[in-house]
């Protein structure tokens, strides 16, 4: 039996995305095969149902307290690298490397300064951190999997060495060009899972063709996710009967994923005359972006519009109980698990034609593509199907059918058990 550590890398409390994946995917594993065990970086439901499985996980809650203890223990005092925000630098928004990351262009010395800094974290405080977190597996590990982007953060290769393990790094995040060090992790990767064939391309280029990829599309419980209310009882729980339009834009509150166009969008709608309820569901994971956005809200006068309800439990219900899914990202989507969630409920989703949407909501098949951060491109297509009710449930049936078909998380965990089994058959 093949043991396998899980790492979920992200700081956040809230059940986002890559979260649900992994625990789907767990839930899934075939358990006379592989003996899983997990650690988070973040304490939340997703903890308790990965243990209710029955599977091995530890919390580390806070990345400095570990670098200290780390230190402790080793009789050294050693402390966090300067540019780093906390202790272990996980990769995410919440430290200033995270940050750096996402920034699109970088030219002269302030691009050289950016990778020389890179490859000394990767020869120096990234050594030390992996020694660190090689202490927190239990026992044997056959395998690693990083289930997040390890574009600025590589102290996880280094611990997979030490474990002497083969390391599998997961393609969660927004892709922008990584430092030139990123080659090296991904070159020694036994396989790095990529989410879209776009993906793929993009870093077989950067990696001039010496890394192993792999495409592993995210998967859903198709039948489980289904809703537990009635459409007109969820409606109702916001004032709503079938004379007005129910939309749904749904992810963490952060900038990124473009909750102010969605904003923007309403106010367009409104002056147009539109009756539309616009539901933002979602932890609100940028305290300073979500207030900027019930300000926003205020000073159009929207408050009866738009709601931002906090994160939800019920997806399902909301998604079964609205007209159209609406994804707002104004940064290329890696993949955008809750399109395909939207989808599995029958509706049709209006996306940003750009990142991954393209591959998932094909354009008047299952749902609309609009320019991305276009407010007014939004709008058009919002506009073209909410006057179009026929349109609307032949594509939201067509969507139902995709995801039924194409994303099912059983699928997606064979695929992953395969490749596990290649990595392992080479190192025989």
């Amino acid at each position: 039996m093949a043991r396998v550590l899980f790492v979920e890398q992200s700081p956040y409390a809230s059940y986002g995305g890559s979260k649900r994946v992994l625990v789907n995917v767990l839930a899934c594993l075939d358990r006379e095969v592989w003996r899983p065990q997990v650690i988070f970086h973040a304490s939340g439901p997703f903890v308790d149902e990965v243990a209710a499985l029955g599977i091995p996980v530890r919390v580390v809650e806070s990345s400095a307290a570990l670098l200290v203890a780390g230190a402790e223990r080793h009789g050294s005092g050693d402390s966090a690298p300067a540019s780093s925000a906390s202790g272990l630098t996980f990769l995410g928004p919440s430290g200033l490397l995270a940050d750096e990351s996402v920034r699109p262009q970088r030219a002269g010395l302030r691009r050289l300064a950016w990778e020389m800094r890179a490859s000394w974290r990767f020869r120096t405080a990234d050594v030390r951190q992996g020694a660190r977190l090689a202490e927190l597996a239990d026992g044997r590990i056959d395998l690693v999997h990083v289930n997040a982007s390890l574009h600025t953060d590589y102290a996880w290769l280094h611990a997979a060495r030490i474990l002497g393990a083969p390391l599998l790094t997961h393609e969660h995040e927004v892709w922008k060009t990584p430092p030139a060090a990123f080659r090296r992790v991904a070159r020694a990767a036994a396989s790095v899972l990529c989410l879209t064939p776009e993906r793929m391309l993009q870093v077989g280029e950067f990696c001039r063709g010496r890394a192993v990829v792999d495409l592993l599309p995210n998967g859903i419980a198709v039948d489980r996710l289904v809703p537990r209310r009635p459409r007109a009882e969820v409606r109702a729980e916001f004032g709503l009967d079938e004379s007005r339009a129910l939309l749904i834009s749904a992810g963490h509150v952060q900038e990124w994923k473009g909750q102010a166009l969605a904003i923007e969008a309403a106010g367009l709608l409104r002056d147009a005359g539109r009756a539309v309820t616009w539901l933002l569901p979602g932890a609100e994971v940028e305290p300073g972006y979500a207030a900027r956005l019930h300000a926003r809200i205020e000073a159009l006068g929207l408050a009866d519009r738009v709601i931002l309800t906090g994160e939800r439990a019920d997806l399902p219900d909301l998604f079964a109980a609205a007209d159209l899914a609406v994804h707002t990202s104004i940064r290329p989507e890696p993949f955008g698990l809750v399109i395909i969630e939207a989808m599995l409920q029958g509706i049709p989703v209006v996306g940003p034609r750009e990142g991954s949407v393209p591959s998932l909501v094909h354009d008047g098949v299952n749902g609309l593509l609009y320019e991305p951060r276009n407010a007014v491109s939004l709008v058009e297509a919002v506009r073209r199907l909410l006057d179009d009710p026929a349109a609307r449930r032949r594509m939201g049936g067509a969507a139902r059918a995709r995801v039924r078909a194409e994303f099912d998380v059983r699928t997606q965990a064979r695929k992953l058990e395969a490749i596990y089994a290649r990595v392992l058959a080479g190192r025989s």
